[in-house]
């Protein structure tokens, strides 16, 4: 109990001696004259042996900003008492028939590949969220009603969810694969804790979860992919679809990426966006992961994927190695968090508001400097006016 109370002494001593009274205040961090260079401090091992380690101000400063940025990486937690309004109609759901490719553009595909299905359809409405409608066919939820032990409105996850599957697969209600099963798909209940992670849960009007494969697949891997391509996500004007998606690890990131796309929409007519097309011309050394080479609207979302991900480090890489895309990105997102309700906001707001507030004292400055740099000094005539435009920007928001 001693060491737990004098590492809490000393964790806070050194936060006020190094950073002021105000440890959030990430611009003001000081070098704590004890610590300047560095401090050698000791453990002692299960051997009882003495180890010795150098802890330097800028050692420090990482580990509180890690501290305060953290986002919490939450384990799903299906929320079955939320769905509400529970209803059964009729909608013209996208289909994709077996006709195969080449295509000779996007009209092609469409005429002859996809047409509108009339399908019974299930929805419900996600209590605290009035706005967002959760959708799937009929049939679909159905089985997954079966997966959950017969019950219409979803329950929560139990041991007992394998024994039911299992026992439905055996009676030929519907197949269950090694892999990509129902018993690991993505439900309604399982959306209510993911929707209310993203910094305006509003973005998300509809949500609609499929048992079918992207009607639209086909086409984006003639396009961009020289085999079969597969998404599990997709946005268009607020509709997050779903297609055969199953928890994972990397949900909550896919999501995010989905509600990147959507924030690039809400600002569509402001400037940010026409700038941020200019930095990604100008800025060009580092990219948040190869993906994002498809475009402006790529590289918009999968950064976002870094910014407001529960991944710290990532952040902090985007923060550092690409200052001019995140400060611009950041621009959208306070817009974005002042225009939430209080009774709306995120669980993870006040995170937000912490990374909005690191951003813009570790990259913001760095990326001005750059854009100062570049407008004069930029090897184009093309470059120097397109970093000009970014940093008038930026200087002005």
């Amino acid at each position: 109990m001693l060491k737990v109370f004098l590492h809490i002494f000393i964790f806070t001593w050194l936060s006020v001696s190094c950073f002021g009274s105000e440890a959030h205040n990430f611009g003001s961090l000081k070098p704590c004259p004890i610590i300047a260079q560095s401090s050698g401090a000791s453990a002692t091992t299960n051997g009882g042996e003495l180890k010795t380690f150098a802890l330097t101000a800028e050692d420090l400063k990482s580990a509180v900003a890690k501290s305060v940025l953290s986002i919490q990486n939450r384990p799903f937690k299906p929320q079955a008492e939320r769905l509400v309004d529970f209803g059964v109609s009729k909608e013209n759901l996208l289909e994709r028939n077996m006709i195969g490719g080449p295509f000779r553009n996007y009209k092609d595909y469409q005429d002859r590949c996809l047409s509108r299905v009339p399908t019974e359809v299930r929805t419900y409405v996600i209590a605290g969220l009035s706005n967002v409608r959760i959708v799937l066919p009929e049939t679909y939820a159905k089985k997954l009603d079966r997966r959950q032990g017969g019950e219409k409105h979803a329950i929560a996850h139990s041991a007992g969810e394998s024994a039911v599957a299992g026992a439905s697969a055996a009676a030929g209600e519907f197949m269950v694969l090694p892999l990509d099963n129902l018993q690991n798909r993505v439900s309604p209940q399982d959306m209510p804790q993911l929707i209310e992670q993203m910094p305006d849960p509003r973005y998300f009007k509809r949500i609609f979860i499929s048992d079918q494969a992207n009607p639209e697949d086909d086409w984006v891997t003639q396009i961009y992919y020289p085999k079969g391509f597969v998404s599990a996500t997709a946005m268009t004007e607020g509709v997050l679809n779903l297609y055969k998606t199953n928890l994972n690890n990397h949900l909550r990131r896919d999501v995010m990426h989905e509600w990147g796309h959507e924030l690039r929409y809400k600002f569509w007519d402001d400037p940010v966006r026409e700038r941020f097309h200019d930095a990604c011309q100008v800025e060009t050394q580092w990219n948040p992961r190869a993906y994002a080479a498809r475009g402006d609207s790529e590289q918009w979302a999968v950064l976002g994927e870094r910014l407001i991900g529960t991944n710290t480090d990532d952040f902090m890489e985007a923060c550092e190695k690409a200052p001019i895309r995140t400060s611009l990105w950041m621009v959208a997102l306070r817009k974005c968090l002042a225009e939430v309700p209080a009774n709306c906001r995120s669980i993870d707001h006040t995170s937000y508001v912490e990374r909005l507030q690191y951003a813009s004292k570790e990259a913001r400055g760095k990326a001005i400097s750059q854009l100062r740099y570049l407008s004069t000094e930029g090897k184009t005539q093309s470059l120097r006016e397109q970093a000009n435009r970014v940093l008038v920007y930026l200087e002005a928001n």
